[in-house]
């Protein structure tokens, strides 16, 4: 006859047959007992939180190694009694209720200071417990970060505002040489920074293009920042009538700089800070030909 279609072919496997002595895994593991559990977890427990009281206490060390000298105490800022480079670190720490020592020196106790100074340099930062710290730039980004004007939790945006700063620092490094001229010629070069084509009004131009540029009245981000105080500072010094060939009427190419030295000059933290200083300042600003009310106005 005809063999037997493949399809009629059972494929099905035959059952698994069971036996007596196979047996499941939990009937291989011993039961649980109520007390055995309640000690194995108050073992666990006390583990865990001596593990925890370790981990804070390490936390602790390593906070106070770290921050010993970032909330350090005892603040002393060494300059001379011109704005300078230590005028954007004073009103940084002004800015954020940071209270510091204001030492402002003449020239003759800067010749007998200056062997024991960082780096033979001002500005220097002085702080209880805590190296002496040198370098303007330096001094600048520890203030604003102490004063809350430095961002903690974007590196893109702080290097925006940095590039701010570094620009302003590029200023003087274009002034710088004019102090080694004298009478009109000197004049004369520092009118020439601020002619169309000249190195601070290509530079001013650039800060003036970035505030046209920010939806906000800030240099960079949503609030107040180190680039804004700096900026803030030098314009103000410049119109300050500081440098011979350099006055107020700079600003008057530049509008939006104008008004946002105005706007920072109108902080109740900036009023108090000039409002406050010294008398002898003052007088040092004075005959330094140094208009204070281009940092108040």
């Amino acid at each position: 006859g005809r063999p037997p279609s493949k399809s009629r072919i059972s494929r099905s496997r035959p059952p698994t047959q069971s036996t007596p002595d196979m047996k499941t895994m939990s009937d291989l593991l011993p039961a649980p007992q109520p007390t055995d559990f309640a000690a194995y977890l108050s073992s666990q427990t006390s583990l865990l939180l001596a593990l925890g009281l370790l981990g804070l206490v390490l936390l602790a060390r390593k906070y106070k190694c770290c921050h010993r000298c970032c909330g350090a105490k005892g603040l002393k800022l060494t300059y001379f009694a011109i704005p300078g480079r230590a005028e954007p670190i004073r009103l940084a720490f002004a800015i954020g209720g940071i209270k510091f020592t204001d030492e402002r020196i003449s020239g003759d106790e800067w010749k007998a200071r200056k062997p024991t100074m960082p780096f033979g340099q001002l500005p220097v930062l002085y702080a209880d417990g805590c190296e002496p710290l040198a370098q303007s730039m330096a001094i600048l980004r520890y203030a604003a970060k102490r004063s809350g004007l430095y961002p903690c939790c974007s590196s893109w945006l702080a290097a925006k505002l940095d590039s701010i700063v570094f620009l302003v620092e590029d200023m003087f490094g274009e002034i710088k040489p004019t102090f080694s001229l004298a009478g009109d010629e000197q004049i004369a070069a520092r009118k020439a920074l601020l002619l169309e084509g000249g190195g601070l009004a290509k530079q001013w131009a650039h800060i003036e293009n970035q505030l046209k540029a920010s939806t906000t009245p800030f240099l960079v981000g949503t609030k107040l920042t180190i680039a804004d105080v700096v900026v803030f500072s030098m314009a103000a010094q410049l119109a300050s009538g500081w440098l011979d060939g350099i006055d107020s009427s700079f600003l008057n190419k530049y509008p939006r700089v104008k008004e946002h030295k105005a706007m920072i000059a109108s902080l109740p933290q900036v009023r108090k800070f000039y409002a406050e200083m010294p008398v002898v300042t003052k007088e040092a600003w004075a005959a330094a030909s140094i208009d204070i009310r281009a940092f108040t106005q």
